[in-house]
């Protein structure tokens, strides 16, 4: 076997093995499965111990982020394993609990993320401001505004705490807790099965305007849980599975 696996099909095809062949050959030879590829057990356990490792490379690097997403732990780490393999033992070892996952980004369970105490102060600044404002976020120019700060460095200190997972982008100056975004999917996902998704029931629901309620279920459609139909949209994946729980990152004092 390859490192990166074999494709099944390919190999019987190529054999032209029928079907109690195959089913023989799955019994008598060790494997793990990744959709339709085959990697031998120690390949297996070498990818993953390459992902650890890469995993604790980056948390050494960038103390402040949660981590890489699969694609990078693939480039980085993945060899010549394909997408679906490096996917596969990521779950495996998430299953194992020696990994831990927040949206797309992957952490060891030991990583305790946390802003840098310069982007803390600000950020302990703006948390009020989110928790005030509710279901209306208000964009970073208004936070600049009323925090009488340097606009450039509020979008900084934003950015950094998406990569934390506190907060979700939801347009091009617009962010939103993380628990706000939440609870906005929640009561998509509860008037898209009532067959109500529509601007102005969202609207409804939230109590807020027409246009930022238009900017969160464009923003809905872009991470793939809604599709937009006619005047309304469908449902194309639960809430629960859009924001993954987060372990709440440190904010370095």
């Amino acid at each position: 076997a390859t490192p990166g696996g074999v494709d099944l099909d390919r190999f019987f095809l190529a054999r032209n093995l029928d079907g109690a062949a195959r089913d023989a050959l799955a019994v008598a030879v060790p494997m793990q499965r990744a959709g339709g590829v085959a990697l031998a057990p120690r390949h297996w356990q070498d990818l993953g111990t390459r992902l650890l490792a890469a995993l604790a490379m980056a948390h050494k690097g960038q103390p402040d982020r949660l981590g890489p997403d699969t694609g990078t732990l693939r480039r980085t780490a993945g060899g010549p394993a394909g997408p679906a393999v490096v996917a596969a033992v990521l779950d495996a070892l998430w299953v194992e609990n020696k990994v831990d996952a927040t949206g797309p980004w992957w952490r060891l369970p030991t990583h305790r993320p946390a802003l840098q105490a310069a982007d803390a102060a600000l950020w302990r600044d703006i948390e009020p401001l989110f928790e005030v404002a509710g279901n209306a976020p208000p964009v970073a120019n208004e936070i600049a505004k009323l925090l009488r700060a340097e606009p450039e460095r509020v979008m900084s200190v934003l950015r950094r705490a998406e990569r934390l997972g506190l907060v979700v982008r939801i347009g091009r100056n617009r962010f939103a807790p993380t628990e706000t975004a939440a609870q906005w999917a929640r009561t998509a996902e509860r008037l898209a099965r009532a067959g109500n998704l529509k601007p102005t029931n969202f609207r409804d629901a939230l109590g807020i305007g027409r246009n930022l309620s238009v900017e969160i279920l464009e923003y809905l459609d872009r991470v793939g849980m809604t599709r937009r139909e006619g005047e309304g949209r469908r449902l194309l994946r639960p809430a629960s599975t859009l924001l993954a729980a987060a372990q709440r990152p440190e904010v370095a004092g």
